[in-house]
């Protein structure tokens, strides 16, 4: 039988797990996301791609899974996707985001 009380401190200790590895992975976009002037206008890119952050979200909104836009964009992996929703859920938290120059 489990207690209560351990019973809430083991989704605590789930949740806090969950917090850290979703924190990990919303750092991440910044080691793979740059923006450089004299590619595509200083637009969000995916590291050494021309292809924009923007473009990616584009074929996600109108339904294309990760691997049919990896197809549409050999250079990318489906990494690469999952970067650019990293990317977009930080710049919907409504604050300024800063992208070292590449």
């Amino acid at each position: 039988m489990v207690r209560h009380d351990d019973a809430m401190i083991h989704s605590e200790n789930q949740l806090g797990k969950r917090s850290n590895c979703i924190s990990e992975r919303l750092m991440n976009w910044k080691t793979r996301v740059t923006a450089d002037s004299t590619i595509c206008h200083g637009k969000a890119c995916i590291k050494g791609t021309r292809i924009m952050v923007s473009v990616i979200l584009d074929n996600l909104a109108a339904g294309q899974s990760a691997d049919e836009i990896v197809a549409l964009y050999p250079t990318l992996s489906t990494a690469d996707v999952a970067t650019a929703i990293e990317y977009a859920a930080e710049l919907a938290r409504e604050r300024i985001v800063v992208i070292d120059a590449a």
